[in-house]
């Protein structure tokens, strides 16, 4: 497996970096000055050789520069990214037009986060009980009052979080149910609690590490890449286990 990486001088980024170098997985890193120009960008995608991985783990503007660059260049060059990773967070609508007209020709797959643990509680929320009704619908039918709470570093700067919004596509809860924390260096942690008269049911990942984050995407990345895929969105469940 091969890598493009932008966004390698994040924190998350570092951290991946980190693991190519422990674990030999060859990457070839965007700079700013890269996504500056479509000429330096057409450059530097003339200089990879064989199907890459494009993991973006930038910020908006940079995912948002990237596919600008992606609509502009040749088939040839866009032949060379096996599927775009996009694990940036806080996009506005341009951008996300942006992403979709993006996925007409290559594959894209958006995660709001790696870890794996997330992607368990999302599957929790998701999963079908006896009755085939769906654990958060479920918690609604009990009389359960549901609420979530997300909390991050205080260098995050959207609010909620990508995460609490994809959690929230499984409970459907209203905006004054989510409440968003930014303290200290916390590398993120989300609750959903449910609560009424009598009792109350908690469900909480507390991320420890942000090398979570960082081997989730590649394990993702790597999945992906063994895998015959199309343009189009891609689900990241799909490509959990082969």
């Amino acid at each position: 497996m091969k890598i493009i990486l932008q966004g390698s001088n994040g924190k998350l980024g570092s951290e991946i970096s980190k693991i190519c170098h422990e674990k030999q997985i060859a990457i070839n890193k965007v700079t700013r000055n890269i996504l500056s120009s479509q000429k330096n960008f057409e450059e530097f995608m003339n200089s990879i050789e064989k199907p890459h991985i494009y993991l973006d783990v930038s910020l908006p503007d940079g995912t948002s520069q990237l596919c600008d660059h992606l609509s502009s260049i040749d088939k040839k060059n866009l032949s060379k990214i096996h599927a775009l990773i996009i694990g940036t967070t806080g996009h506005n609508e341009n951008c996300l037009q942006k992403i979709e007209k993006v996925s007409r020709g290559i594959p894209v797959c958006v995660v709001s986060n790696f870890s794996k643990g997330i992607y368990l509680f999302d599957e929790i929320l998701n999963a079908k009980t006896s009755q085939n009704i769906k654990v958060a619908d479920l918690m609604k039918k009990l009389g359960f009052s549901i609420g979530l709470l997300e909390v991050h570093h205080e260098q995050k700067k959207d609010a909620p979080s990508g995460t609490a919004k994809t959690l929230n596509q499984s409970l459907g809860l209203e905006e004054n149910k989510i409440a968003s924390w930014r303290i200290g260096q916390v590398f993120g942690e989300h609750e959903v609690r449910a609560v009424n008269e009598d009792e109350s049911l908690t469900i909480k990942h507390i991320a420890q590490h942000r090398k979570i984050f960082a081997e989730g995407a590649l394990d993702l990345a790597r999945n992906i890449y063994q895998s015959d895929v199309r343009p189009g969105f891609l689900k990241r469940q799909d490509y959990m286990i082969l």
